[in-house]
């Protein structure tokens, strides 16, 4: 962690509350990161992601922008999706497993 982060972590923790989150997370075997998370997950909503359908359309402009070369993030940036959800679709092509 850097030390501007850990600054920001210890001006809202105390020092002691510090170490017991590190005992704790030690004992579990996963981060502090991984414990605080995990400890979230039962206070925060789980709410599904949207997803947009893929169009014949846009099948064609991804394999277009494929064909000439542009990275997934450029893509997905220029078709508003993610470079990840870009990627998949490219394998979903690949695999043959497309509609």
């Amino acid at each position: 962690m850097t030390g501007a982060r850990m600054q920001r972590v210890n001006a809202r923790v105390n020092p002691d509350e510090l170490h017991r989150i590190n005992h704790y997370a030690d004992i579990l075997g996963i981060t502090v990161s991984e414990l605080i998370r995990d400890a979230l997950d039962d206070y925060l909503p789980q709410v599904p992601i949207p997803r947009r359908p893929w169009t014949r359309k846009d099948d064609r402009r991804v394999q277009a922008l494929c064909r000439e070369g542009h990275s997934y993030r450029t893509i997905g940036a220029m078709m508003g999706r993610s470079k990840w959800a870009v990627f998949r679709r490219v394998k979903t092509f690949e695999e043959g497993k497309h509609d």
